[in-house]
């Protein structure tokens, strides 16, 4: 068994001089879990419990990407035509990105719904070597909105389908 280890990772023709931009360190979190129903603390976020990433800088003059991908199902039980919900990726309580999605079908008397993917990214200057938590947060608006995070099925037309669905987190450090 072979093992690789480097501080640092540049392009094949090395760096322009005076720049940065090596790879110092990866980390990321996959979930595979639903988690919800998101449906309560109207207007206010709610951590999406797994994902979440503590990382801590090598050094304070690098910069730090953060990406987030997840599937996202948000209904209504009620006869309205439409369904939304809201999506934020934190630092801590620090709001790097915020999302939306949003239905409307025309259709007054079906209750309304969407399925799609949530992507969320950030670049910021690491400032510190101390470290921090970034997580993705969910939050709906008004009674009888419901927003599950990685649904294990799909409604299809007929009913439901299984999948088999990943969240993820990464955060990545870059040389300054």
């Amino acid at each position: 068994m072979s093992e690789l280890r480097v501080d640092k990772i540049y392009p094949k023709n090395g760096l322009p001089s005076g720049s940065g931009g090596g790879i110092v360190q990866v980390k990321y979190v996959d979930m595979d879990t639903m988690r919800g129903p998101f449906n309560g603390n109207y207007d206010a976020y709610s951590d999406i419990t797994g994902l979440s990433l503590s990382f801590t800088p090598q050094s304070a003059s690098n910069l730090i990407y953060i990406r987030t991908t997840f599937n996202v199902l948000v209904q209504t039980d009620q006869n309205w035509d439409e369904a939304f919900a809201y999506f934020g990726l934190f630092n801590g309580s620090t709001v790097l990105n915020e999302s939306g999605i949003t239905n409307r079908w025309g259709n007054s008397n079906s209750n309304g719904r969407i399925q799609c993917d949530v992507s969320l990214d950030h670049w910021e200057g690491a400032s510190s070597t101390s470290a921090r938590t970034y997580n993705c947060k969910a939050k709906i608006q008004q009674n009888g909105y419901y927003c599950y995070v990685c649904p294990d099925y799909v409604y299809a037309s007929g009913g439901s389908r299984e999948m088999n669905n990943h969240g993820y987190i990464t955060v990545m450090e870059v040389s300054g």
